[in-house]
């Protein structure tokens, strides 16, 4: 979903500090603008909500129930009044990058606020951010906002639980040294040229032992973790289903 604040893009201020007595105590200096983007955000979200535009109401009604989201954020700024006309169509073409201040972090960090309690519960729930400041005619803050639907199911969740990215990495180099192994390549077998014909076959078959003694060592536990808690997993018509839809789409990237 897209938002349009109109104006210069504001940037988030260092608190304020004011004497009470005998007490200092830290105020919002922003606060009225920050309520002016508040209610630019509800009237927008309020339009979107009941918006005759089916897609857009639909969208907007997802924000609700979302529990992550991915929110980008464009800042444009105006060209600088000295500006040549060489320098402002440069700006605008987006040949010049924009360097105006204030940071992207201090934009970012003020428009978050203002999206707490409005477009989201909490600004924790932005799992993914980025922004981007250009110039233009037209001040403004672009806001996309999107729910991050990215789930799993709980049996694939307790699964890649059991078994972390480390013990994957050291899993596929282990599997790959017994594959590589047993490997022959046009150039022929590497093993025999390493130690000879006589002599191939006793040192393949010892090794294989190795492999398959340190594969045990180190991932039996997990494995048999997995198989206790989601026996059959693989073998689910839904889980087949899955497999199957994910290799049309590899054998559509191999065939491009």
């Amino acid at each position: 979903m897209r938002f349009t604040l109109k104006g210069r893009p504001i940037a988030k201020a260092r608190p304020r500090f004011a004497r009470i007595g005998r007490y200092m105590r830290a105020y919002d200096s922003q606060s009225k603008q920050k309520r002016s983007v508040i209610l630019e955000l509800k009237r927008a979200l309020k339009a979107a909500l009941n918006s005759s535009n089916r897609e857009m109401a639909i969208e907007a009604s997802k924000l609700a129930s979302a529990e992550f989201f991915d929110v980008r954020l464009s800042f444009y700024f105006p060209c600088s009044i000295s500006s040549t006309t060489a320098q402002r169509n440069a700006k605008l073409w987006g040949l010049q990058k924009c360097t105006t201040k204030p940071d992207l972090d201090n934009l970012e960090k003020f428009y978050l606020d203002c999206f707490n309690g409005v477009l989201f519960a909490d600004d924790s729930l932005v799992v993914t951010l980025s922004s981007v400041k250009k110039y233009s005619k037209h001040p403004r803050v672009e806001v996309e906002i999107v729910p991050n639907e990215y789930a799993l199911s709980d049996d694939v969740n307790g699964i890649l639980e059991i078994f972390g990215p480390d013990d994957l990495t050291n899993f596929l180099r282990i599997t790959w040294e017994l594959y590589d192994l047993y490997g022959r390549d046009e150039e022929g077998d590497w093993v025999e040229d390493s130690v000879g014909i006589e002599n191939v076959d006793e040192v393949r078959l010892a090794r294989t032992a190795y492999i398959l003694s340190a594969l045990a060592d180190m991932f039996s536990k997990p494995m048999v973790k997995i198989n206790r808690r989601y026996p059959g997993f693989h073998k689910l018509a839904e889980k087949l289903a899955f497999s199957k839809a994910i290799e049309e789409k590899l054998g559509k990237v191999q065939n491009v």
